[in-house]
């Protein structure tokens, strides 16, 4: 038997579509679309246009935050900062055998 095409109302893609006795005459994707995804798109499309859901507006950018140039401090303790490589010397390796 020959499957009925139709063409999705979102991208234009044909896909294989099968009538199904829908009594609570609830929204099926399939009726219109070739995905769910779409489909969803579609039904918002269709609220929109009726007034059933809020226009679609872009969110606001979050502004940059302002970073504020800092001065350098002095070290308080009154101690040269040691090199961070004098921790692991190469002269006093500790062996375990």
């Amino acid at each position: 038997m020959a499957q009925r095409m139709r063409a999705c109302k979102i991208c234009g893609k044909e896909y294989p579509y099968c009538k199904t006795p829908n009594p609570s005459n609830a929204f099926r994707y399939q009726d219109v679309a070739c995905c769910p995804e779409h489909g969803a798109q579609y039904l918002e499309e269709i609220l929109r246009s009726r007034g059933e859901l809020p226009k679609e507006t872009k969110p606001e950018p979050i502004p940059e935050p302002e970073i504020e140039e800092t001065e350098e401090l002095e070290d308080e303790d009154g101690f040269e900062d040691e090199d961070e490589d004098d921790e692991f010397d190469e002269d006093e390796e500790d062996d375990i055998d």
